[in-house]
């Protein structure tokens, strides 16, 4: 790996590959095999995956640099622990200090709802305010890690409208889990629904002020787009490894591997810079976004260059380019296909005010406007309700305002006597 490493994150990068190749390649082999991934064996993982400082200087960076460890031995077991990994940063950076000693005492895997979309529109729990605190109702949709967690975080609509993060057991009362999803690929990541009802919880379960949801969850949402975007360069990376294995020749010529490894490069960079912005507590949501659509749009962009190079085995059922192949086309199920991350980040970067407008049927040319249309604006978008409006006549008029000298100068606006 070409990235600017400090000394302790070598040393991270070494230990991760280390048990990538020593301890994972069992696990692997039966995650493949079953699909699934017991709670013991990731708590066993989270505890050796454990940062030594709760809040080190560079967490993020090291929360990156384990997930494109993992993802070169496991998808599925990478995006399991990045979900796990969501909401550790959630509480670090939200949580009070009696919440960061809680959960961070002691190795934890939690869940969150997959957040494809805009994360206000993207919660139907309600919470009902009770003496102790408040009763969630409601269901939450796409939660990752639903059968191994055992906590969730949620996000709530709490009266009269104000959004709330909470962390709630998944053994409470009132937790139902539904029917589990069987992606295509990240095997061992397991999705389902969960059903709230009348769950108890209170203000030691909730996760910074209560109108800050959405904010906990945004956050979320881009550290899920980061994660998202090294998981898929650690599949590009495993990728290429397996092809220089498999190839047809013993040295596979180099301008058909530049490439795969040149994208694969760039996409790593593009993550550890981002996670470095966060880091620094500079805003890194742009740049997750960015390496987020850039990693969607060029998903299979690798595939189509190594394929190739190992013959007649990348299309029978033992390939292992399929089977990763198979990774990155579930990620969408996630983080989002390539419109939705592009208009999430029209939405919060670009600001643009049509990002909302459906894109599908004919599309209309901006209307052109000249001033005596004014009154025809006015009423179409209701800007007075109990004034009629009747632009171009001034003894009609209850006001009028002049604009030019008459902004600055009292004598040049008036009032009709009338």
């Amino acid at each position: 790996m070409e990235l600017h490493l400090t000394a302790r994150q070598t040393g991270l990068w070494q230990r991760l590959m280390a048990l990538t190749r020593e301890q994972l390649m069992g696990l692997v082999m039966q995650i493949e095999s079953t699909g699934t991934i017991e709670r013991p064996t990731l708590t066993t993982l989270a505890q050796q995956l454990t940062l030594d400082d709760p809040l080190p200087d560079d967490r993020l960076s090291q929360r990156i640099l384990s997930a494109l460890a993992l993802a070169q031995s496991s998808a599925g077991l990478a995006m399991s622990f990045a979900s796990s990994w969501q909401v550790e940063d959630a509480i670090l950076t939200f949580g009070t200090p009696q919440q960061r000693q809680r959960y961070g005492g002691q190795p934890a895997v939690f869940g969150l709802a997959a957040l494809p979309e805009q994360v206000t529109a993207s919660s139907t729990v309600k919470a009902t305010p009770v003496t102790a605190g408040w009763q969630l109702s409601g269901t939450v949709k796409a939660v990752l890690n639903v059968t191994q967690a055992t906590e969730y975080l949620v996000l709530a609509q709490t009266p009269p409208d104000a959004a709330g993060a909470f962390i709630i057991a998944a053994d409470k009362p009132g937790v139902t889990v539904g029917q589990p999803i069987a992606p295509l690929g990240l095997h061992g990541l397991t999705i389902a629904d969960i059903q709230l009802t009348d769950v108890p919880v209170t203000a030691a379960d909730q996760i910074g002020q209560l109108g800050q949801g959405q904010r906990v969850m945004q956050r979320a949402q881009s550290l899920g787009q980061l994660f998202a975007g090294a998981i898929t360069a650690g599949i590009w990376q495993h990728a290429t490894d397996q092809t220089r294995q498999l190839a047809l020749t013993e040295q596979p010529p180099l301008t058909a591997l530049a490439p795969a490894m040149a994208i694969t490069a760039a996409l790593q960079t593009s993550v550890y810079n981002a996670a470095q912005q966060a880091d620094d507590e500079r805003s890194f949501t742009d740049a997750a976004q960015l390496a987020a659509v850039f990693a969607s749009q060029n998903a299979l962009a690798p595939f189509k260059i190594l394929m190739p190079l190992i013959g007649d085995l990348a299309y029978t059922q033992h390939s292992p380019l399929v089977a990763l192949q198979n990774d990155v086309a579930t990620l969408p199920l996630i983080i989002g296909t390539d419109a939705q991350l592009a208009l999430t980040f029209a939405a919060t970067s670009l600001n643009d005010e049509v990002v909302d407008v459906p894109t599908a049927g004919p599309q209309t040319a901006p209307e052109h406007l000249v001033v005596a249309d004014l009154h025809r604006v006015v009423k179409r978008l209701k800007l007075t309700k109990d004034v009629p409006v009747n632009v171009g006549s001034i003894a009609t008029a209850k006001r009028v305002v002049a604009l030019g000298r008459g902004r600055w100068n009292p004598q040049y606006c008036f009032k009709p006597n009338n």
